[in-house]
């Protein structure tokens, strides 16, 4: 947080948990509040040393996989392992994603078929902080999502199956992981009852969702 941020880090939130609440797979999330607004947000941070480790983890894998003869015949292994490395890279930048995040979020309020809300990025995030609005709520892929009225579930999935129809025609608004437990319900009363949580890093274009919680 320092090193992104700054000495004076902590004068950007009104509060701060430093317990995390989630992880995500290169870092954690904290619940925080922003200074300026008010608002409550959910604070990405990267695991130190990830995007600069990358390198060595392939390698290593390039030289155990031959090794152990446990690659499938046809596989390219440098081939997949430089296309992974670029994803890899990709999915540490944190910029890359708050920028796609900021893009889906207008897609998605020029389309109110979908009642979906996505959460705002604070201008402040870096390469390896990611701070988002954070936006309560039950997981469309929980236990939980059981005790929802029927009208709450009906809202879901007709959102869902429309949000899927878009997807297939428009190549710059395809989920890459579109599980049901990426996305959160809230009650019938909002006007966005089914969000999604965060919006991870792409490829040619294409949008993906991914859970903090």
């Amino acid at each position: 947080m320092r090193e992104d941020l700054g000495a004076d880090w902590q004068s950007h939130f009104s509060s701060f948990d430093r317990l995390p609440f989630a992880s995500a797979s290169i870092g954690q999330v904290h619940r925080a509040t922003l200074a300026s607004n008010g608002q409550p947000v959910a604070v990405k941070i990267q695991f130190p040393g990830v995007a600069d480790s990358i390198g060595a983890d392939l390698a290593a894998i390039g030289l155990l996989l031959p090794a152990a003869r446990l690659l499938p015949r046809g596989l390219f292994l440098d081939r997949t392992l430089k296309v992974l490395g670029a994803e890899l890279k990709e999915e540490c930048d944190y910029t890359r994603e708050g920028n796609w995040a900021m893009q889906f979020r207008q897609w998605a309020g020029e389309r109110e078929a979908l009642r979906l809300r996505v959460p705002w990025v604070w201008e402040g995030s870096t390469k390896r902080v990611l701070v988002m609005q954070f936006i309560d709520g039950v997981s469309v892929g929980g236990d939980q999502v059981q005790h929802l009225s029927q009208e709450d579930r009906n809202t879901v999935s007709v959102s869902s199956i429309v949000l899927s129809s878009i997807e297939l025609t428009s190549p710059r608004t395809r989920r890459l992981q579109p599980q049901s437990s990426r996305s959160v319900c809230t009650s019938s009363s909002s006007s966005a009852p089914c969000r999604p949580i965060q919006i991870g890093p792409t490829s040619s274009g294409m949008i993906k969702f991914a859970l903090w919680a």
